[in-house]
């Protein structure tokens, strides 16, 4: 097999050095990017090898969109000289990968590089605020009769999770950018150099589970007696699991060229008989 998929779910596109570290641990098992999606990266098969990979960050990049591009020809005419090739677009961001590990990185001076990350991301600042909208209207119109389900059964609070989960973690990965842009500010006027996005990212994983741990809790506390019960957590073991398997199952359909529909129709149909089973083993207790 010459293709295979990853995940790359929304929010991953503001901690850029942790895809490069992703996609270089990814070259050392002979895969390197072809395409970047809203939800999954195509893999190439390439020869096993130890390579340098750089996230780029262009304003004016239209590829993704439109196959055009405003970027310099100029300056793709210097990266392509030091050995650096481009593999993939994906909104304002461009993946280079150098077989010379040690190679010049293609941006270094910090400064200008801080301020096109900034102009490039700025747009999902507006993106996040009408996640937040949306999130909250629905929430208000939609709330009661989403926790009366959640309460009903395992399925029911696993979903609640699901649905949640995606606009929280945009909304958490959006705060734990801004919290990034200042320190590398700080950084930068103490004559240090960017930081790393990697505690960020942690960061947003670890809120949005703690948040989401912290809902079903309060969603499934026993109304009679007014005390929390063992199906929170239970409840979200239950949720990460079903979760990792349609996940596989939706990988697997697009490595057999399964259409986008397709998998993520195979992908609902393995999490909904999961949950279908989980539901009629713990509704006997």
């Amino acid at each position: 097999m010459n293709v295979s998929y990853g995940i790359y779910p929304i929010g991953e596109q503001y901690f850029f050095d942790v895809l490069e570290r992703k996609l270089e641990k990814r070259s050392l098992k002979g895969w390197k990017a072809e395409y970047i999606g809203t939800v999954f990266i195509r893999y190439k098969k390439c020869e096993p090898k130890p390579r340098k990979v750089q996230i780029v960050y262009d304003p004016d990049n239209l590829e993704y969109w439109s196959g055009k591009s405003d970027y310099s020809e100029g300056l793709e005419d210097y990266i392509a000289s030091s050995g650096w090739v481009k593999s993939c677009d994906y909104f304002k961001q461009k993946v280079y990968y150098n077989d010379d590990i040690n190679a010049v990185p293609i941006e270094t001076d910090d400064r200008v590089r801080l301020d096109t990350i900034k102009e490039s991301m700025a747009p999902l600042g507006f993106m996040t605020l009408l996640m937040i909208v949306l999130t909250v209207f629905f929430g208000l119109l939609f709330g009661d009769v989403l926790i009366d389900i959640s309460r009903l059964t395992f399925r029911g609070a696993a979903f609640m999770a699901l649905i949640l989960s995606l606009p929280l973690y945009f909304i958490v990965s959006y705060g734990m950018y801004s919290l990034w842009l200042d320190k590398c500010e700080k950084n930068l006027q103490q004559g240090l150099g960017l930081a790393s996005t990697e505690p960020s990212h942690i960061a947003s994983i670890v809120m949005v589970v703690a948040v989401l741990i912290l809902g079903l809790t309060v969603i499934l506390t026993d109304t009679v007696s007014g005390s929390p019960s063992w199906k929170p957590l239970l409840t979200f073991a239950l949720f990460f699991v079903v979760t990792a398997a349609g996940r596989k199952a939706a990988v697997t359909a697009k490595e057999r060229k399964a259409g986008t529909p397709l998998t993520f129709g195979i992908m609902f149909l393995v999490i909904s008989l999961l949950w279908w089973l989980f539901d009629s083993v713990f509704n006997i207790f």
